[in-house]
């Protein structure tokens, strides 16, 4: 019998179950995977919005269905994002057909995938339970050292652990925003896209589950006052500020300076983390698995990899920043500081100048497959350009960066 690959990923946050999830449904038979977890560590379940490669990868590795399976995680179909507040009209972000996304409860997504993946993988699908408190990336293995004192040896361990500790080897984005104020509202979202909303200190975001809605006020803090914060969510939902049952999260926008090394690679948190708009950190979460996959099969070398998640996570940041650079419908000190921050940006960005360029010669309907650099359908980036009022692609006598 052919010796078992063993490949752990640690974690069970959503990055860690959609990377089992893919993992085991892209790699042979041979191939084991053993899921490294501690339940005393908590995950922020606020409600998530995905892209489209969140439920792709629960339909290969637990065969979830939004038809069958929704009420299992509190579901709903996503087909867009819709804008409110950043222009004098609100507009639509598409998913395009056939596609769809979808919004689900973080706090659930654990057992149930857990659950089918037991079903479905039998002896190729493990859990251990504790917490890693070291790990040894040498040549040849990648050794855990966990907390009960026992030493566990994989071929290849996925880090999927959250924010790091140190962030000393990690680049800092230029992202504006930095603290996020989490209002539930326990009644049903009635509504099939994912809401941004812009106010006078950043942007709010609306996602619409079965039983709830989530909405996050994003704010940067060295900028806004947390007491103003709070009143200006308080005014939006018509309750007074002691009346707010408030989550509340501070956080740093940063990717990883070397994603895969050795037998280690990192994903989720340990890899990056963007603010969501557009809930792109989950497509980079998705890329991280597609070109280990490809590694593992030989189609990709390890620099290769490095490289490619590299670029895609330089083009989401100067995506947001493309979002942003435009201002909104508010004049405010937030958005003064954001609109020349985010154009002096875009202006020095070399990928954001070679995407301009190529998006004035190619045809409104090519697919982001042929334009690797595009994290978004052609006929997307056209319909951004023309909703913000940008108007750089179609207007030959626009002044461009």
């Amino acid at each position: 019998m052919e010796t078992p690959i063993k490949i752990a990923v640690i974690g069970t946050g959503t990055a860690g179950v959609l990377s089992l999830s893919r993992l085991i449904s892209g790699c042979p038979p041979n191939y084991h995977f053993y899921s490294i977890h501690d339940p005393n560590t908590p995950i922020l379940g606020i409600g998530e919005s995905t892209t489209i490669a969140g439920p792709n990868a629960l339909w290969l590795g637990t065969r979830f269905s939004l038809m069958t399976d929704s009420q299992e995680l509190d579901a709903t179909i996503k087909l867009g994002v819709r804008y409110t507040g950043w222009r004098e009209h609100d507009f639509d972000s598409h998913i395009p057909p056939p596609y769809a996304a979808m919004h689900f409860n973080n706090f659930r997504i654990k057992e149930f995938s857990f659950e089918r993946m037991r079903g479905l993988w039998g002896e190729r699908f493990h859990e251990i339970i504790g917490r890693v408190d070291a790990i040894d990336n040498n040549e040849n293995c990648a050794k855990l050292h966990m907390d009960s004192g026992d030493v566990l040896e994989f071929d290849y361990v996925m880090d999927c652990r959250g924010y790091p500790e140190d962030y000393s080897d990690y680049h800092q984005a230029i992202i504006p925003v930095n603290h996020c104020l989490v209002n539930t509202i326990n009644k049903p979202g009635a509504w099939e896209y994912t809401w941004h909303v812009a106010h006078r200190n950043g942007w709010m975001f609306g996602i619409p589950l079965s039983t709830r809605q989530g909405w996050g006020y994003l704010y940067n803090d060295t900028i806004t006052e947390r007491e103003d914060a709070v009143d200006d969510i308080a005014e939006r939902f018509k309750t007074s500020p002691s009346d707010l049952k408030l989550k509340e999260f501070k956080f740093k926008n940063y990717r990883a300076k070397t994603y895969f090394e050795g037998r280690l690679i990192k994903n989720g948190n340990r890899a990056l983390f963007f603010e969501p708009l557009e809930a792109l950190s989950g497509t980079f979460y998705n890329h991280v698995n597609e070109y280990f996959i490809g590694y593992l099969a030989g189609q990709e070398s390890m620099e290769q990899v490095n490289e490619n998640l590299h670029n895609i996570a330089e083009d989401i940041e100067w995506f947001i920043a493309y979002i942003y650079h435009g201002g909104s419908n508010y004049n405010s000190k937030f958005w003064d500081i954001t609109k020349e921050k985010m154009s002096n940006f875009l202006s020095s960005n070399v990928r954001f100048q070679e995407h301009r360029g190529m998006m004035t010669s190619i045809g409104d309907y090519e697919s982001a497959q042929n334009y690797p650099r595009a994290i978004f359908p052609t006929v997307n980036w056209r319909n951004f350009d023309r909703d913000l009022g940008y108007n750089y692609w179609t207007d030959p006598k626009r002044k461009r960066f």
